[in-house]
């Protein structure tokens, strides 16, 4: 088989991923959620273990439960492919889960076609990537920019905290310190990434080339009006909560246009109001709100 005529086998690559896809799927959503470090993320890293020792990949993990399968001779620098297998909260079938699976199938296919391969080559699946936590402790863990003070402190939503889950799992936090790897020791890392956008399919385009890196940052904004009967307040007399949360909403294009570029966004995905009742008039109200974007120079 000529270099030219090396396919992946997409009906393989499919069932691959419907073997990570079954861990943590919920059929009321269709959504899956492989949480870090919850019991359906731990067994999908699991399976996926088993996948690649299938394939003759000597596997291993490190402090922070990032999988690691390489395939090819010597000990020299490797290129290592992959992605994400934990999701957030009712995420989708092609986050991170897909990166993995094809870098899993691009070996396949190596082998499959006879190849020789200059530099070995290391599947990944990175953990906790997407923020249970607060996200990207799999990446900072190679690279070693993880903190002892941020392990400490990491916690969730529902305040269980990154130590403890981590001990549920049998795992140490305090060997991801101690697991980073050296520069020297990987030549280049390849992410395949679903783009999570429209662009793509509106310029028509199979494929593009991420060339930076959104900065993203979290704010929690919370108003105080005042409580009153929605039946005998009159509207000029009113301290109302929303309206005040609205009138933030309906800035955000002005202010992306007076102060942003081509690459800001501001999303509020999150409204709660206080009472939270038709009979009431809005006495508080917090919004939390995800602010992104990359410089227009790099």
């Amino acid at each position: 088989m000529g270099r030219s005529e090396v396919r992946i086998d997409l009906e393989r690559l499919k069932t691959l991923l419907a073997g990570v896809n079954a861990f943590g799927f919920n059929p009321e959503t269709g959504g899956y959620n492989r949480l870090g470090f919850s019991d359906a993320h731990m067994a999908s890293i699991d399976w996926f273990e088993g996948q690649m020792r299938q394939d003759g990949l000597i596997t291993s993990r490190d402090g922070a439960a990032n999988l690691f399968g390489r395939y090819g001779d010597g000990n020299g620098p490797s290129i290592m492919i992959g992605s994400h297998l934990d999701t957030v909260i009712e995420g989708g079938a092609f986050d991170g889960s897909l990166g993995a699976c094809v870098a899993l199938e691009c070996v396949r296919t190596i082998k499959d076609a006879g190849l020789s391969l200059s530099s070995p080559i290391e599947v990944v699946a990175t953990s906790e990537e997407e923020g249970r936590f607060g996200g990207m402790l799999g990446s900072q863990t190679i690279s070693g920019q993880a903190s002892e003070e941020w392990l400490e402190q990491a916690a969730d939503a529902n305040g269980i905290r990154l130590i403890d889950a981590m001990r549920e799992q049998g795992l140490d936090a305090a060997e991801i310190m101690s697991s980073s790897r050296s520069p020297e020791s990987v030549k280049a890392f390849l992410e395949l990434h679903i783009e999570q956008g429209p662009v793509l399919e509106k310029e028509q385009l199979d494929i593009g080339v991420a060339d930076r890196v959104s900065g993203i940052c979290n704010l929690e904004c919370v108003l105080t009006g005042v409580a009153n009967h929605s039946g005998t307040t009159p509207m000029n007399m009113r301290a109302d909560a929303f309206a005040g949360l609205a009138e933030v909403g309906v800035s955000i294009p002005r202010l992306i246009a007076q102060y942003g570029t081509e690459f800001s966004r501001i999303t509020i995905g999150k409204v709660e109001l206080t009472p939270n009742h038709t009979h009431t008039v809005p006495g508080g109200g917090r919004i939390l709100q995800s602010s992104c974007g990359t410089p227009m120079k790099r």
